[in-house]
């Protein structure tokens, strides 16, 4: 692939980018571009308060980006299941979830138009939209 290609290949990716961008503010959400990791971290830190009481699914992608690094930071009170030593210790931080500020995770999918694709088998991104919950922060790696 020669350079012209790759700079056509990045402004066609970069286009689609805003498109889907734009599909998600008109569905309600606020959209943000990390091309980095850096950046995802950055990005994440800016939406968070220090106190904020902060949870997250099980996501590669924050682990991979360090936004899980910041998470544990010290700086947020954050419900982590995977400290759970016991089944009953891990079902009562899914039910303390409920009670956080801010639920970080990743998405399967992100469609042109704007919506958000996500399969779960236990369903903690989809109680991240819960009414108690201030905002859900998606994250979506590119490949």
């Amino acid at each position: 692939m020669n350079t012209q290609d790759t700079v056509h290949r990045k402004s066609a990716a970069e286009l689609r980018i805003r498109r889907v961008m734009d599909a998600l503010e008109k569905n309600n959400m606020q959209a943000y571009y990390a091309p980095t990791c850096a950046d995802a971290v950055k990005i994440a830190k800016e939406l968070l308060q220090p106190g904020d009481v902060i949870s997250c699914g099980g996501s590669v992608t924050l682990d991979e980006t360090g936004v899980m690094d910041l998470m544990r930071c010290g700086d947020y009170e954050f419900l982590d299941r995977t400290t759970a030593k016991t089944p009953e210790e891990r079902e009562k931080l899914y039910r303390e979830v409920f009670s956080s500020d801010v639920f970080l995770t990743g998405t399967n999918a992100v469609t042109e138009h704007g919506e958000l694709y996500n399969v779960d088998r236990k369903s903690s991104r989809l109680n991240s939209s819960h009414p108690s919950i201030s905002y859900a922060v998606f994250c979506l790696k590119k490949k």
